[in-house]
């Protein structure tokens, strides 16, 4: 796929250099082409000292165009740009900023679920723990019942979907004062599949099992009457299936993942500009009919932010070399001209390093 053109001639160039397929005798084009997909193109976010970064390939770029199922790092990518560049997210503003989302919301790595649940989870409290050890690491050091929401991508048999654990903070003893300003809300798991193809009950019951242990590993107390064998009690956390726009081929799922998460965000979060989402006892039984969800976008909207995503990968990917370069750059007092000259770094060690996705 040639790359999207943007406005600055510099930022085309760079793009290009990055992503252009290279004309090769065709012995060996196939072979080149293989390779060309594993070249990263992009560490996000920037700079060396960035925790947790996506690295994109030209193979994941590629998942953008007609048609393609997005994979795990460009869905990763995409949440990560949402929730914490202030410059290019469609959620972020002035009001809305990277540490107000923060100290809100939790978003897990896709890699999360699928590590949960490599093994089926049962009600035998041996089988559960050893799931909630699969997946121990991925929160030490936070605590999820400080967010209001947990996002938590998930992607089975070919297909995304996305949970979201709403107020997990109401669910701890511990935490109702701190939390009183929810005091008219309740926890549940929202839960958005554009083809009805995941099972809402094992998704409910894995969540329940991860967060009370989650809950019991973290000294949090918990009510007797919340808790239903190693799992919060379905009525203590209810899953809701709100009414929502549906996918009509079988490829774009992860973008309407994407898409739901941003409406859902845009929503529920608190912000000083306008009066947020509420998530009542009468808004969970009434599956959020009041607020139209149904009608958050169309089709041709799915098409817009896949393009809308390759575009802003071509903006990083011009910023990236241009920090390279300053990098790579000799200081202005060198010692000598001739240690100037030569002495400038190799693209090679200058690129960081391709990380691996977040959490994996």
């Amino acid at each position: 796929a040639q790359p999207v053109v943007i406005e600055s001639d510099d930022e085309v160039e760079v793009v290009e250099d990055a992503l252009k397929r290279e004309s090769k005798p065709a012995s060996r084009r196939s072979r080149r082409r293989r390779a060309d997909k594993d070249q990263c193109v992009l560490q996000y976010p920037l700079g060396a000292a960035a925790v947790d970064a996506v690295a994109l390939t030209v193979g994941d770029v590629d998942r953008l165009d007609p048609s393609e199922f997005l994979n795990d790092n460009i869905v990763d990518f995409f949440l990560k740009l949402e929730t914490l560049d202030a410059d290019l997210s469609q959620l972020l503003d002035d009001n809305l900023t990277p540490a107000v989302v923060k100290a809100q919301l939790h978003v897990f790595s896709s890699h999360f679920y699928t590590k949960l649940n490599e093994q089926r989870i049962t009600r035998a409290a041996d089988k559960a723990r050893q799931a909630y050890d699969r997946v121990e690491r991925w929160t030490r050091g936070v605590d999820v019942f400080s967010s209001r929401f947990l996002l938590v991508p998930i992607v089975e048999h070919l297909h995304w979907s996305l949970a979201v654990v709403c107020h997990p903070r109401l669910l701890v003893e511990t935490d109702r004062d701190a939390a009183a300003g929810d005091d008219d809300e309740t926890p549940c798991v929202l839960f958005f599949d554009s083809l009805n193809m995941h099972s809402p009950t094992s998704v409910h019951f894995n969540l329940r099992t991860w967060l009370y242990l989650e809950a019991e590993r973290k000294g949090k107390a918990v009510d007797d009457s919340r808790r239903q064998g190693t799992a919060f009690a379905k009525a203590a956390l209810p899953i809701v299936q709100p009414k929502v726009p549906r996918q009509a081929n079988g490829w774009d799922c992860g973008v309407f993942l994407l898409r739901y998460a941003h409406e859902f965000l845009h929503l529920a979060l608190d912000r000083p500009d306008h009066d947020r989402l509420k998530i009542t006892s009468e808004a969970v039984e009434n599956r959020f009919e009041a607020h139209s969800f149904d009608k958050w976008f169309n089709a041709k909207d799915i098409d817009r932010l896949r393009q809308h995503i390759r575009q802003q990968i071509h903006i990083l990917v011009a910023k990236q070399e241009k920090l390279l370069q300053q990098h790579s750059q000799p200081p202005a007092d060198a010692a000598s001209p001739d240690a100037a000259s030569t002495g400038s770094a190799s693209p090679d060690a200058a690129a960081p390093d391709a990380a691996a996705p977040a959490e994996s």
